[in-house]
């Protein structure tokens, strides 16, 4: 199972797409998590200061990425400005390629129904945020809890996220793939992100402080581009 998803993975163009889908999630997802994490938390350095603790950082680069993923704090209207500036004009755009992808994996042609298909890549963006939103607001509330409260949650984020890559092949495609087909690769590509994650708490403290040091805070902007275009071609 797992070859003939890397086969369609290839003829689909995996690694063209999944360059795109990272460029969407990084002008959508990264300014609109940092604009919800202002008004999640009393904290709204709560996901820079968990990326530091997870990641044991210490110096200059611990103190740059505070700087990069905190900066929307101090100016909480205008980020979150730019953030819905950002999801309006770029947020569809994931939508649309995760269907295109997931045309060409199942040999299904687009249909031509434009508003049909851009109120599909609302719904599916929608979702996709308060995704995200649950995460912010459940990293808040667990700062400073015992480990073993992340780790009883755990499960219930896998069988989400599961749930969502069974569910948007069938729902980008309007139904022309049943879900008995998307579950295997739903259930690899969490596994694959949940390699990701143990992967990322071994490399990407490495990853930060090597960019941090030649590139300063620009350096964790390209670190945290690197991951998600891993996380996208997943």
């Amino acid at each position: 199972v797992a070859l003939g998803w890397f086969e369609r993975y290839r003829a689909a163009d995996g690694q063209l797409y999944a360059l795109l889908l990272a460029a969407y999630l990084f002008v959508t997802l990264l300014p609109a998590g940092l604009a919800m994490a202002t008004y999640a938390s009393r904290d709204p350095t709560v996901i820079a200061d968990n990326l530091v603790d997870r990641l044991d950082l210490h110096g200059a680069t611990a103190a740059l990425v505070r700087e990069v993923l905190s900066g929307a704090s101090g100016h909480q209207f205008t980020a979150t400005l730019i953030a819905v500036a950002s999801v309006v004009t770029f947020g569809l755009g994931i939508g649309r390629t995760l269907q295109l992808v997931y045309g060409r994996v199942w040999s299904i042609p687009p249909q031509r129904n434009a508003l049909s298909d851009s109120v599909r890549y609302l719904v599916w963006l929608l979702v996709f945020l308060f995704g995200s939103l649950l995460y912010i607001v459940e990293e808040s509330l667990l700062k400073g809890a015992a480990g073993w409260v992340e780790w009883a949650i755990a499960p219930l984020w896998v069988l989400a996220t599961v749930a969502l890559f069974a569910w948007s092949p069938v729902y980008l495609l309007h139904g022309r793939v049943g879900v008995r087909h998307t579950i295997p690769g739903a259930l690899l590509t969490t596994a694959g992100l949940i390699g990701l994650r143990i992967l990322s708490s071994y490399q990407l403290a490495n990853w930060l402080n090597w960019y941090s040091k030649y590139y300063g805070g620009i350096g964790i902007v390209m670190a945290i581009f690197f991951w998600i275009v891993l996380a996208s071609s997943v």
